[in-house]
């Protein structure tokens, strides 16, 4: 299932819109469980990745894995009291990004109660699709190194602000996902590539939002 926001829901699973968790039924109240794709979008690309260890508890509430890159750390919790029977050995954080949804799984996890707020791929596509927008999430080609949010009075301010992250926070080849608004517009954001020597990666529109993506090349 596609959302709006051009995120994707695959149908073969169930979400706990909540916990920004799919889980995939294995047997009897044993479920393989990951992370959507949009959350990745709205926390940043993860350079570690803690999970709870198998053969532990995770009660409801608590920390079942801990998403981290250099500016914040994630939690993701379980939705319900479950025992950790097996965690993916073969994780990375280059593996989650390019697919949460198979190979970049989590976790194995027995519950101990009703998943009652588990929705299906349709139902989930609608509920993420009011977050994503609340988030300003939209799912893209390229998951970038850094994500900023940048509002300003003249579309010079809002270029000026992404000039200074640019050159503060990312080394030669790093990414940023910029989300900005009116004044700016395509345009003004192609020609800053241009006229910077930054590398446009992918730039969208979705609702009022502009979604940028510039890779540092200088």
């Amino acid at each position: 299932m596609t959302s709006a926001d051009d995120c994707i829901y695959p149908s073969d699973r169930l979400y706990l819109v909540e916990q920004d968790l799919w889980i995939k039924p294995l047997s009897d109240n044993v479920y393989r469980v990951g992370v959507v794709k949009p959350f990745l979008f709205f926390v940043g690309k993860p350079h570690k990745i803690t999970v709870r260890q198998a053969g532990t508890l995770a009660k409801k509430n608590t920390m079942l894995a801990v998403l981290s890159n250099p500016r914040a750390d994630a939690a993701l919790l379980a939705p319900v009291d479950c025992y950790i029977l097996e965690t993916n050995q073969g994780l990375t954080p280059e593996l989650l990004v390019k697919n949460p949804y198979e190979e970049g799984w989590l976790a194995n996890i027995r519950v101990e109660e009703p998943l009652t707020k588990a929705v299906d791929s349709s139902a989930a596509a609608e509920k993420f699709a009011a977050i994503n927008a609340e988030r300003g999430v939209a799912c893209l080609e390229t998951l970038a190194d850094y994500r900023f949010t940048v509002f300003g009075e003249t579309c010079e301010n809002i270029l000026t602000q992404v000039g200074d992250f640019i050159s503060r926070y990312l080394k030669v080849g790093e990414s940023l996902h910029v989300i900005t608004t009116d004044p700016a517009t395509e345009v003004d954001m192609i020609a800053y590539a241009e006229r910077t020597g930054h590398k446009l990666l992918e730039i969208k529109k979705i609702g009022k939002l502009l979604h940028v993506i510039y890779m540092r090349a200088v």
